[in-house]
Parts: structure tokens; sequence; C-alpha cells
């Protein structure tokens, strides 16, 4: 097991988390609640550090009504900030969601959190990549149930969009033939070539996915990854294999070890993995952001281990992961 620091957790419960490096500074966001699910007080928390061990809070995004989850970080092709998040309405039961965004040009100072354009409600895109100049994602599209109104979240889709401003999207492909649970998919390039990690929500087995597809990414090849994925994230190695940052279920863990965890994979194109790293992580966990910095991974990531559901960053060098 690799060590790993608190570095935040004043509210009842903190999570979601994702980093980026700008401007000098190693800026985190993560969602503060009075609990996991549901809530109509979710706020996106901005922090802050030059050097990862004194933190401050820049910002404090929040929608009244509306549950802001799942808050991720980018830099902006212009060099500012943006944050997208998930809006959902649990006013009577989930009443529907629609993907959230903010900006910034200075880290403190944000616009207020405003319904992305272009993407049918109810939409809900878990990471945008920047390429080019272009913003990818792939958000889970629901619809409603016609008796209650309310969004029907075991009936998606999953679909390629693009942006240049991070406001206004278009369609770029059709739905990808993946399982209705797919939902929450991270991007990133290979070259010229898409890849992306997938996670199946609601399975029994809660199974992940790889996804690869070649311009103009209309046309996908997909593995299936048999390990627990939940707010998965994805680094190229390299080698010709990817790094997955996932939670780890109480089923499949290793022998005499319970409950969940939050740990870093080697996931082949075949779907195939190794298990590398367990970090400090229990209960509530996951949701991992990664930054590279002097030749190391930083990897933020919340988990409840401590009783509290907290936020926590771990480092780990380049070397020891290309290993």
């Amino acid at each position: 097991m690799l060590p790993a620091t608190r570095i935040w957790g004043t509210a009842p419960h903190s999570a979601f988390t994702d980093i980026v490096r700008w401007k000098g500074h190693f800026v985190c966001t993560f969602r503060e609640g009075s609990g996991h699910v549901p809530g109509t007080n979710g706020k996106a928390r901005i922090i802050a550090s030059t050097d990862g061990v004194t933190w401050e809070s820049w910002a404090l995004l929040a929608e009244p009504g509306i549950d802001l989850r799942d808050p991720k970080v980018c830099v902006m092709p212009d060099g500012s900030l943006m944050v997208n998040c998930g809006g959902s309405d649990y006013s009577d039961g989930l009443q529907g969601w629609h993907t959230r965004v903010a900006f910034s040009d200075d880290g403190k100072t944000w616009t207020p959190p405003r319904r992305v354009r272009g993407i049918p409600a109810d939409n809900w895109f878990f990471r945008l990549t920047w390429k080019d100049g272009v913003g990818y994602c792939m958000p889970n599209i629901t619809d409603a149930d016609p008796k209650t109104g309310r969004a029907r979240t075991t009936n998606r889709s999953v679909a390629l969009f693009t942006t240049t401003d991070g406001m206004n999207y278009g369609r770029a492909s059709e739905d990808l033939p993946l399982p209705r649970e797919a939902c929450e998919v991270t991007l990133r390039f290979r070259g010229e070539e898409m890849w992306g990690i997938v996670r199946m929500s609601g399975r029994s087995d809660r199974t992940g996915a790889i996804i690869r597809s070649k311009p103009p990414y209309t046309t996908y090849r997909s593995a299936p990854i048999k390990h627990g994925m939940g707010g998965p994230n994805l680094l190229d190695l390299g080698d010709g294999s990817w790094l997955v940052g996932t939670r780890e279920y109480a089923f499949e863990r290793p022998k005499g070890r319970k409950g969940t965890a939050t740990v870093l994979l080697r996931v082949h194109p075949n779907g195939t993995f190794e298990r590398l790293y367990e970090f400090p992580s229990g209960g509530d966990t996951s949701y991992p952001g990664f930054v590279i910095h002097n030749k190391e991974l930083w990897m933020t990531y919340y988990a409840s281990h401590e009783g509290k559901t907290q936020i926590y960053l771990a480092k780990v060098p380049l070397a020891e992961l290309r290993r």
C-alpha cells in the first residue's frame, strides 16, 4: 500500500476529485455536501497549492436547489480554467440532470454554473478532454419516465460530442454500442487515436470497458474490463498499456482484505489488467484526479476510511508505474 496525505475535509462529505497544474499551482476540485446522494446542497469547491502541502480555498460554486456533482477541472485552449459538473435536481426524486460549466481567468472568480447547450437533456458528461483546440466528451443521455417525469437513469445512451468554447456542443457520433448502464467516460488520445475508459453502473459485477477509435471517431472498438469501475481516470503509460485509477469493490479484493479501496491498474488494449497499487482508503472512495509533475503522478482521491469522507493526495514516481 502506498502512502497518501489528507489535504481537505471540512464538509460533512467531500468527494469526487480532479486536479490540474496551472500557473504554478496545483488546482483541485471536488464536491462538498451532506452525503453521497441524494442532495440539494452539493457544491463544487476549488482549492489550490503551490507545493502540495499547504492548500487554500479559492472558490465554492453553488446553484440553488441543484446538487453539483463530480466536478472536473481542465485548462482551456486560451489558458483559462473550466469546471464541469453534473447538475441534479432531487426536489422529488431525481427529476433530471444537465451538465453545468463555469469559467475563470484567475481561479478565484468564476462565472455562475450554467447549463451546457447542444446536448439533449437529461445529459451528464463526466470529463472533458482537449486536443488541438477541440474539447471531446461522451455524455450519458437519458430520457424521462412518462408517468413521473423523473430521469430514467437505467436507460442511458452514450455518444461523442465536441466543443470549442466549453459551452456549446455538437454531436460527433451516433450512440456507441455500449450497454445501457454505461455512464462515466474518460477520454484520452494516443496520437490521433482516441481511447476511453467506461464505467458500467448498476451491474451486479460492476465491470468496465476500454474503447478506442480512429478519426473521424464515428466507429468504436471495445473490450470488457472485468474489474469494478468508479470514477475512472486514464493515463497513457507509453508502452502500449494504460494506467487506470478506480474503485475496487469488496467482492474482488485480494485475499485477506475487506471493504473497498482506491487502486491503480495497468490495463491492456484487450481489457486484461494487472493490479499495481492500493492507497489508504475504504468505504465511500475513489474518483481519482491525475496530473504529472516532476516525473511523478500526483493523484487526488476521496475516502472515508478515517471515519469522515475526505480528500487525499498521493504521489507515485512514473518510473515505478512504467517498470
